[in-house]
């Protein structure tokens, strides 16, 4: 009876000890998925609602780690809530490379440098902010250690706070002297206007000025919960060993209820908008057609603006290649799908030559009829699904750095729908969309009272912007 009861005592002391112990019963493995190529991903959930995702790829060759913190918020959420200025989320990017009490910014350069990262970066858009990293893999757990850090002891003290807007400033100013920013301005207010998805990512002057410490040190607050976030590990290194790293650096960071607001509805473009501005930096004139597409949860839809865009463009045997580009008609044709979480962008850019943009306009929407009558030959259709099978492949086994593209696509999967597998289920559906998809999908999103236009002119000018509607 006195050893049953001593068991018992030894018993409870060890469970009671255990309890405090870190990370103990703290994880949850939630799945594991297999990519097309065998690669396998397991996704775990810590204590603080952390997201992880681990992608080991033991190999003689690949010694390297590529880690990628994903937060769920970007433009979109400081354009929404009126406490905050448009490209706050950007701002808040860079600050946090400022340094922490426990990594000052030189201390943090000096050790990165030191244990062989390559690179480290960041970048924001409209649904989410990534910070990554690739370092040999013996140094992973000083690359764990140093990134959560900053998650958990940022400094944004007003001195670190002006050196930052004076780096946005320059980037702002560089931005400026681009075509392409131009365009994207005229562009996003047309099809997007009354939605955080008019501005643009870094915002502007007016309110990069306007930002404050106070601001960007409420907003990580606010949107930087571990509830918010995912964790992704991508190379040469032990499962085991990912996790506990993750959980005893990124398990330190305490769970705070996070914000999520509602993003109101784009309004149907219902008649055809033409904008026209005129750049010195343009140095022939270009046409660009853009369209508002579905929200990334309408996945088929999606994937078939996708096929479009490669049926039109995105290969040498596309229509508007074939047509317009071998007979020098145009310079150059590229078209694409830009998802976002609420809406997305089809975008198709003309190079112009011997045609003119009314000539060209029309030609590009007479292959859009083309497309929904197949009057293109079936092979077209056969050959694009096997190519877009190689290309997703490719992804997935880019090495330039090792592991960044996959961490990428996995972290854009999850800032459109919050599953890190949307990239490869879109692919998926390419396989089965048939004829009739596309043209429902183009009689949907792509009739030609629903397009904006943009004609860019070359100028020796200063620039000149108009708007007809």
């Amino acid at each position: 009876m006195l050893h049953h009861q001593v068991f018992l005592f030894i018993t409870s002391c060890f469970l009671f000890c255990l309890s405090f112990l870190p990370f103990a019963n703290s994880t949850e493995q939630i799945s594991q998925s297999a990519l097309p190529n065998g690669t396998q991903i397991f996704e775990f959930r810590l204590d603080n609602k952390l997201q992880v995702l681990l992608v080991p790829q033991e190999s003689d060759s690949l010694d390297t780690v590529s880690l990628l913190t994903h937060v769920q918020a970007g433009s979109v959420d400081d354009c929404l809530n009126p406490s905050y200025r448009c490209g706050l989320a950007h701002f808040l990017e860079h600050a946090l490379f400022g340094g922490t009490k426990n990594f000052p910014a030189d201390v943090y350069a000096r050790e990165m440098t030191r244990f062989g990262t390559f690179v480290d970066n960041a970048t924001t858009y409209f649904n989410r902010t990534n910070y990554f990293s690739v370092t040999p893999s013996a140094n992973l757990e000083n690359l764990i250690k140093m990134n959560a850090d900053r998650f958990q002891n940022i400094q944004i003290d007003p001195t670190n706070f002006e050196l930052q807007r004076g780096a946005v400033r320059g980037e702002l100013a560089m931005h400026k002297s681009r075509v392409d920013y131009q365009e994207s301005l005229l562009t996003q207010k047309a099809l997007f206007g009354g939605t955080p998805y008019e501005f643009l990512t870094i915002g502007d002057d007016s309110d990069l000025e306007k930002m404050t410490a106070e601001q960007a040190t409420h907003f990580f607050k606010e949107y930087y919960s571990p509830g918010n976030m995912t964790v992704i590990l991508v190379g040469n290194f032990d499962r085991k060993v990912g996790l506990s790293l993750v959980e005893k650096y990124y398990g330190q960071i305490p769970f705070v209820p996070f914000t999520v607001l509602k993003t109101p509805k784009t309004t149907p473009i219902t008649t055809q908008k033409v904008l026209e501005f005129s750049s010195p930096n343009q140095p022939t004139e270009s046409l660009v057609i853009n369209f508002q597409g579905p929200a990334a949860e309408l996945v088929k839809d999606s994937a078939a603006l996708e096929m479009i865009s490669d049926l039109l463009a995105r290969s040498p045997f596309s229509l508007l290649r074939r047509d317009m580009v071998k007979t020098k008609d145009v310079i150059s044709v590229s078209s694409g799908t830009f998802q976002f979480k609420d809406t997305s962008l089809f975008r198709t850019e003309f190079v112009l030559n011997k045609k003119d943009s009314s000539e060209v306009s029309k030609a590009f929407f007479q292959a859009l009829e083309r497309i929904k009558t197949q009057s293109y030959g079936a092979d077209l259709l056969s050959t694009l699904k096997k190519k877009k099978l190689i290309d997703f492949s490719l992804v997935l086994e880019k090495d330039d750095p090792p592991g960044i593209s996959l961490a990428k696509l996995l972290s854009n999967s999850i800032s459109v729908s919050n599953d890190f597998l949307y990239a490869m289920n879109q692919s998926y559906l390419y396989q089965t969309l048939t004829v009739g998809d596309l043209a429902k999908v183009i009689e949907k999103y792509l009739k030609p009272d629903q397009a904006v236009l943009v004609k860019i002119k070359p100028l020796a000018a200063p620039e000149v912007i108009n708007e007809n509607k």
